[in-house]
């Protein structure tokens, strides 16, 4: 890696080199870098080495070669090793960096670092998260449900259904009007996190603020917090406590012992179709994966979402589409058409502050507060693009 802080990664050899007054050759070192992915337990491999036009990436997974890496070993928050990849060259993927990662040095040898990474920002959670990324831009979500020992919600903000959501570069908290993302000036250690409290009316933040102090965790691993998060859940609920801050000068008090689990919402829907069209009349749910994705059941068959760039104009369908409100499926029985389910009634990304691209985080908000959410079901020509609506519905969470 080329390091983004000065000196510049010196090798032993190097200092031999300025051990005897001779200019050393800054960052021709190796990385052997294994990428971890947290839920799905697959690696990939990458090797950065010196070329005759700097340092390139070599990798078993195609998209990752001959790319240029950057990086700070050691240097990041925590010691923390950072790392990403930009196409070089003309060879431009979209001109986007291919996702970033973070974790740490296991060992040096001859020139060579071993490196352990996760991803950091979209937390990919299986290589297949990652494909989806590259192709569609689709970026897995991940939703906490936290469960609290002290049943007094009120004092601290938080509703009686408390969520938590998460792609890996900030955690959202849902209050008593909305999600609050964190605040990264407080913190307790590694593992918490601080979410400044809401205002009257939920257009300003005061100084009040919550702490959320997350046990069950390895210190000894320097990884992002929420690939970390995810490799313990894979064996089961982990705990943590709630501390509450009146004020930045005042030290947190101790609220509540709380569980936090990785949590996917089922959502049952009432639809009314046009007696034309004989597709999704009753007994129709929406879910979620672990990764946020949508997954329509219809009549005993799954349908999951399809993250597609469709890019087309919505014409005709008030309010206007936007990420958080919609999804599209595979058309029942026809494979000439989508289906796109509009959550109409889901419309003001205010409420959702900085979570507002994260479709699974607008159904839980408006769940919530509005008990039922209403939408549309379009037919969408896979060809044309050309939308007819076929229905309306009405859904709330089981």
């Amino acid at each position: 890696m080329v390091g983004r802080t000065s000196p510049n990664i010196l090798t032993v050899d190097d200092l031999n080199l300025l051990s005897r007054g001779d200019e050393p050759e800054f960052n021709m070192h190796e990385s052997q870098i294994t990428v971890r992915f947290p839920l799905s337990s697959e690696v990939i491999d990458i090797t950065v080495a010196p070329t005759e036009n700097g340092r390139r990436t070599t990798s078993s997974y195609p998209l990752w070669n001959d790319l240029d890496p950057f990086g700070n070993i050691c240097s990041g928050y925590a010691n923390m090793t950072e790392f990403g990849m930009m196409p070089s060259g003309e060879d431009l993927y979209r001109g986007i960096q291919l996702g970033s990662f973070a974790g740490d040095v296991q060992s040096y040898s001859y020139g060579t670092y071993y490196i352990d990474l996760w991803p950091k920002y979209p937390c990919f959670a299986s290589v297949q998260n990652m494909d989806d990324f590259y192709e569609y831009g689709s970026i897995p979500v991940y939703m906490f449900r936290i469960e609290m020992d002290n049943e007094d919600y009120w004092p601290i903000g938080l509703p009686e259904e408390a969520y938590m959501v998460s792609a890996g570069r900030d955690f959202y908290l849902r209050g008593r009007q909305r999600y609050v993302s964190e605040d990264t000036r407080r913190y307790l250690d590694n593992f918490s996190l601080f979410f400044r409290a809401f205002a009257s009316g939920g257009s300003s933040y005061s100084s009040r603020g919550i702490i959320l102090k997350i046990n069950d965790m390895d210190r000894a691993l320097n990884r992002p917090l929420l690939t970390t998060m995810l490799e313990v859940l894979k064996d089961g609920p982990i705990s943590g406590i709630l501390y509450f801050s009146e004020s930045d000068d005042s030290e947190p008090e101790l609220y509540s012992e709380c569980t936090i689990n990785l949590y996917t919402p089922i959502f049952e829907i009432a639809a009314t179709c046009d007696t034309t069209h004989d597709a999704l009349i009753n007994e129709v749910t929406l879910s979620f994966n672990d990764t946020g994705s949508a997954i329509l059941e219809y009549d005993g068959r799954t349908f999951p979402q399809i993250h597609t760039n469709l890019g087309f104009p919505w014409s005709g369908i008030h309010p206007p589409i936007r990420q958080y409100t919609y999804a599209v499926f595979d058309y029942p029985g026809d494979g000439d058409y989508y289906l796109l389910l509009h959550f109409s009634s889901v419309r003001q990304a205010t409420y959702i502050d900085g979570a507002d691209d994260m479709l699974i985080s607008a159904l839980i908000h408006h769940s919530i507060k509005d008990s039922i959410i209403e939408g549309k079901f379009f037919k969408l020509n896979r060809t044309i693009f050309e939308t007819e609506q076929v229905g309306t519905f009405s859904m709330s969470k089981i």
